[in-house]
């Protein structure tokens, strides 16, 4: 299983040089590996960082025409499949509490 995730800037696990924007320039990028995990730090905006994690890429590749980590284009084309699921999945939870409640009403006589 293989596993390209959105990260929050509060975790604690998270070194500070990652979640800062400072001086950085925008469209920069900067990677961190761990054994098999690699989580890239993208300066989208002037003060805006996203932060992914990703068990699939192992080398801090950069799309040409984009200039966005191929972590960053991984997760943005297969994040609608995750909506869809999601959307999926609340619409079977929806349909089992309904199962629950009765549907109809039959008066004693």
């Amino acid at each position: 299983m293989t596993l390209v995730v959105t990260l929050r800037r509060n975790k604690p696990e998270i070194s500070p040089e990652m979640k800062e924007t400072g001086d950085r320039p925008v469209g920069s990028s900067m990677f961190c590996f761990d054994g098999h995990k690699t989580m890239v730090s993208y300066k989208a905006k002037s003060k805006r960082v996203v932060l992914l994690l990703s068990t699939t890429h192992e080398q801090p590749s950069i799309n040409p025409r984009s200039k966005k980590p191929e972590i960053i284009e991984c997760y943005n084309a297969t994040k609608g499949t995750v909506d869809s699921l999601d959307q999926m999945c609340q619409r079977k939870t929806s349909t089992v509490n309904d199962v629950n409640q009765p549907s109809t009403v039959i008066p004693e006589s």
